[in-house]
């Protein structure tokens, strides 16, 4: 299509803000400049070819050119000193025919600013924001900033100073206009190329489903927002007709993707054989409204085709109609009436054994079909892969709010920032609290810093201290020292208030960690009746290890409730580490009974200077059939002493016999079942299928009204030998989930109990001064589903999954308690994750050391991503001896490159380097602290790789990539 480019320097183009008089600019001013509009609104300056708002009284500048398609905006913009009344924003308004895009800018008046970003669509049924960007950045004050918009059909790029901000994409055309509010400004060197929409441009498509003409393929096999197996909307994963090697080649025979260039739209279209069948996302209509459902649909003579809309079923449907074909692609409509529906899914069935074609699907309001349109939306799968950078932005930033604690700002030049809690004297449990203070103005500020520190059994410590804080100065402050009881975790407010006028500046509400002075731990947390020994741990604060040097560590084998009469004493002088592991007989053997080492550290001079307990119970041998229990020193999971590391998916209880020998065959050794919505006979079923085919379930069982209640499920599992643990709690930050947890621990001490979180539920339990409920932490965090309409994968939401990850490491550290991690996997009517994604999943948590994985939502429709899922559990269980290993992990080995984060680990003469690309973009890995002139085997790649003669290693990384390290030492 040929363009027309018209260059405009711009100085006004102007429209009366609304209420505001009006002022005309000098007629020398204009002269030869005849496309602005005007007049200036009330306040607004024009000198030496600038247009100024000083005094900041706010005011809309509209470009004249009313269809703008795409264009080039650029200017140069500098925000002026004056009295400020936040919010203070400039914003540039793109009218688009689908809606309209608002970037705004606001400076903060002492520093810094903020970029926010969105496109509200003129139709509402896509909802009130499609699409939203929230960024902290540089926005100087009395300087000019360069500024530039470039829009197209698949893409709205802002530049700031150079710096590129991807924000969306911008189809159709309008107004462009500038708009500043309580915020003064100076605009200079204005200019717009543009290209006039054409009459074409200008008929706009009323289509509300996306991906209507099945273009876009986020992985090659399967359409995104679409299902060829779905008898319900939101259903998980695939029948069990499509769960065994040869439904996944059914399935892909009958849900076809084909490419001819004789679709009627595009590239592609759907080939569908029964029992396949059409269904979409949920869309959103309005009530009370008239649509019309179209499509282009080819079928035998004869043939019959239904096309409807449903709310759940395609059993169900609300409005449905049967056509027969013609042997050619022939378009059919299906007017109806919303009346009180909201949202319809769309689906396309016929009842014989042969196929069917169909393309070019629309929904529409009307009585009457217009010629097809794609939706508007889906510009947006053209755009870059880190278009999406802050698209799930209010997701991520929870996650950072909840882990920076809850702050109250009334005077943000004040600002505090890590505190934390440091060991002042071992012996009589003496901490400091620490903290960093800013004073951002330019004057010096009288502070006054309050802390109040409460403990889960003690009495609310005060401690206040009155600081000065030089102009623009950062600090770093130490309150007196205070004792603490429990060693443990530490609710804490700090407050900041000027101290001549106890004015508030600043509040904090946060749970601290307090480092552990001693810690000791057993290796299991119980033990079988003929286990003979106890492994156990003792750490040594670095505090405590200098007071304690030349002394002893005496170990007291006792009955917590009788500890003034141990059966034995045994000491150990003190190591040079800090962390000494000592096997310990264990004398007395009664089963059923709780029992402890009680470890005291004795100095030089004979003095206790600390102590502390390791409780373990003795088990009932007539209490199991089996022994599932953590290990305490590498947070692993034991099956009957054998390595156990969880890495299925989860399902129903109709998962059938078929089902589960292909999944075993699949190389999938553990499996989750729902029993919420079950009954015993069909868990019968399921459990002993499963244990023909050797593999461990863990029940997932939410109490639900009118369902078994999660102890019957509990008790009716016990006697399977292969039955691995149960979640009988999910997603709540109830108390009543430590009631339930601890019950139902307390009913299978043999088996692990946990409560599974997301990031909002966990901070709530993580928040209270009690231990995480559970033998594990486990935490779900799903990136790749409810993302904006039609945008591109990956997402740096991904990074979410790092956050969650690295908010339970301080608690898994501190409890001994490994992480388990759920996965996304099958989400049909969003996108499934491709490879890359699912790689990038299952390694961020192997780096942050997560010891268990589930994949939530049983086998994917994509048998691009069932692969994947399948390569990934072999790898795991290659890696599985390493990731076990009771080896202090390898020091000094670190990687150059912050975008590529690894994970060491030593295994007898071996050392294994795990290595995963954390960004979007190709990157070069530099490892350092490996053997030196080493020729290293690279698992799963089927190379080797060669460090230099200093120890490093170099490679590539694709995107989200990880590899693997493996060298033998000396």
């Amino acid at each position: 299509m040929m363009r027309i480019y018209v260059s405009i320097w711009i100085f006004c183009c102007l429209i009366l803000s609304v209420g505001a008089s009006t002022q005309n600019p000098k007629d020398d001013f204009l002269s030869g400049l005849q496309l602005f509009q005007t007049p200036l609104p009330t306040g607004f300056q024009v000198d030496n070819e600038v247009i100024a708002d000083k005094k900041g009284n706010g005011g809309i500048l509209e470009l004249r050119p009313r269809s703008i398609a795409e264009f080039d905006l650029s200017f140069q913009l500098k925000f002026v000193p004056g009295e400020w009344k936040n919010p203070a924003t400039f914003s540039i308004i793109a009218e688009r025919s689908y809606g309209v895009w608002r970037i705004i800018l606001s400076p903060y008046e002492k520093g810094g600013g903020a970029l926010l970003a969105f496109f509200t669509p003129a139709n509402k049924e896509f909802g009130e924001q499609m699409y939203f960007m929230k960024r902290k950045l540089m926005l100087p004050i009395g300087q000019f900033i360069s500024c530039r918009l470039i829009a197209d059909d698949s893409r709205l790029e802002l530049y700031l100073d150079g710096k590129k901000h991807l924000l969306g994409s911008a189809p159709g055309f309008g107004k462009v206009k500038l708009q500043n509010y309580r915020l003064g400004y100076e605009l200079r060197n204005v200019v717009l190329n543009y290209t006039p929409a054409t009459e074409k441009e200008k008929i706009l498509s009323k289509n509300i489903v996306p991906n209507s003409s099945f273009e876009y393929a986020t992985n090659r096999d399967v359409p995104d927002y679409w299902s060829g197996s779905a008898d319900v909307y939101r259903s998980n994963g695939v029948p069990n007709l499509y769960a065994t090697a040869k439904g996944r080649k059914l399935l892909r025979d009958i849900f076809a993707l084909q490419s001819s260039d004789k679709s009627p739209h595009g590239d592609n279209s759907l080939m569908l054989t029964p029992p396949a069948h059409l269904m979409s996302k949920l869309i959103n209509i309005t009530p009370q409204k008239k649509y019309v459902l179209s499509a282009y649909i080819k079928c035998d003579q004869g043939e019959k085709v239904t096309l409807g809309v449903t709310q759940s079923s395609i059993k169900q449907p609300l409005f449905a109609k049967t056509y027969e074909g013609n042997g050619q692609y022939q378009r059919v409509e299906l007017p109806f009436n919303s009346k009180q529906v909201k949202r319809v899914s769309v689906f396309a069935r016929t009842q014989s054994e042969k196929p069917f074609e169909i393309d070019a699907i629309q929904l529409e309001q009307g009585e009457i079909a217009s010629p097809y349109q794609p939706c508007f939306a889906d510009t947006g799968f053209l755009l870059a892969n880190d278009v999406n950078a802050d698209a799930c932005a209010d997701n991520v930033n929870s996650i950072d709010r909840q882990t920076k604690g809850k702050f109250s700002v009334v005077d943000s030049t004040v600002e505090i920032d890590n505190p934390e809690l440091r060991i002042i004297d071992p012996q009589t449990s003496q901490y400091a609290l620490t903290c960093s203070l800013k004073n951002s103005s330019n004057i010096a500020a009288n502070i006054l810093l309050s802390a109040v520190l409460t403990e889960e059994y003690g009495t609310p410590i005060l401690l206040q201290r009155q600081i000065k804080l030089l102009p623009n100065a950062k600090e770093q402050i130490e309150m007196l020292p205070f004792a603490l009881q429990n060693e443990d975790k530490v609710s804490m407010r700090l407050a900041v208030n000027y101290a001549n006028t106890l004015d508030p500046c600043v509040t904090l509400k946060k749970t601290l960690y307090a480092p552990a002075i001693l810690k000791c731990y057993t290796e299991y947390p119980f033990y079988l009746p003929d286990e003979k020994t106890v492994r156990m741990v003792v750490e040594l604060s670095p505090e405590l290890q200098k007071s304690a040097a030349g002394g002893q560590v005496s170990i007291r084998y006792l009955v917590p409730e009788d500890a003034a009469y141990p059966f034995f004493v045994k000491t150990f002088p003190v190591l040079a580490e800090n962390r000494a592991v000592y096997e310990i007989p264990r004398e007395v053997n009664v089963p059923g009974k709780t029992f402890a080492y009680e470890v005291q550290v004795i100095s030089a001079t004979k003095k206790i200077l600390h102590k502390s307990m390791a409780k373990f119970m003795s088990l009932n041998p007539g209490q199991s059939n089996t022994a599932l229990r953590v290990n305490r020193i590498n947070r692993g999971i034991y099956f009957n002493e054998e390595e156990f590391f969880p890495s299925g998916i989860l399902v129903y209880p109709d998962f059938g016999s078929e089902q589960l020998a292909y999944y075993k065959q699949c190389g999938f050794d553990d499996i989750t079942v729902v029993t919420t919505w079950s009954n015993p006979a069909k868990n019968k079923v399921f459990m002993e299928e499963c244990l023909k085919n050797n593999l461990r379930v863990f029940v997932f069982h939410q109490q639900r009204k009118y369902s078994l209640s999660s102890f019957n499920i509990l008790e009716e599992f016990r006697k399977y030998p292969n039955f691995a643990g149960m979640i009988p709690n999910d997603e709540s930050p109830d108390v009543s989930v430590y009631e339930s947890t601890l019950r139902a621990k307390e009913n299978s001490p043999e088996r692990l109990i946990w409560c599974n979180q997301n990031f909002s539920t966990y901070r709530a339990f993580a928040n209270r001064l009690v231990p995480m409920p559970g033998d594990v932490l486990s935490i779900d965090r799903y990136p790749f589903i409810l993302q904006p309409l039609c945008r591109p994968q990956p997402t740096r939401d991904i990074y979410s999954i790092d956050q969650c990850l690295k908010m339970l490491a301080a608690d898994a550290e501190r409890e001994r308690k490994p992480v388990f991690l759920w996965l996304q996997s099958s989400e049909k009517f969003d996108k499934e994750p491709t490879p890359e994604q699912l790689t990038y999943q299952l390694y961020c948590g192997v780096i942050n050391r997560a010891m268990g994985f589930c994949y939530f939502g049983s086998l994917p429709e994509s048998d691009v991503v069932w692969q994947a899922m399948i390569s990934l559990n072999q790898e795991l269980k290659a890696l599985r001896p390493y990731l076990f290993s009771r080896n202090p992990e390898p020091k000094g080995i670190v990687s150059a490159n912050p975008g590529i984060r690894i994970l060491s680990k030593k295994l007898n003469d071996e050392i294994v380097v795990i290595a995963l690309n954390f960004s979007l973009q190709k990157q070069t890995g530099v490892i350092k602290g490996m053997e030196k002139s080493k020729n290293i085997e690279i698992l799963f790649e089927d190379r080797t790789i060669t460090s230099n003669s200093d120890g490093i290693l170099t490679d590539q990384f694709e995107p989200l990539s990880r590899h693997v390290y493996r060298l033998k030492i000396k």
